[in-house]
């Protein structure tokens, strides 16, 4: 895996948490 991959990866993981914190949010908890 090279440098540019892993650092793509790491961007979508933290935007997919964002978008779970959202989901729960909205949910109330």
């Amino acid at each position: 895996m090279s440098r540019r991959d892993r650092r793509i990866s790491y961007i979508g993981n933290k935007i997919g948490n964002i978008a779970i914190d959202n989901a729960n949010i909205k949910e109330g908890g």
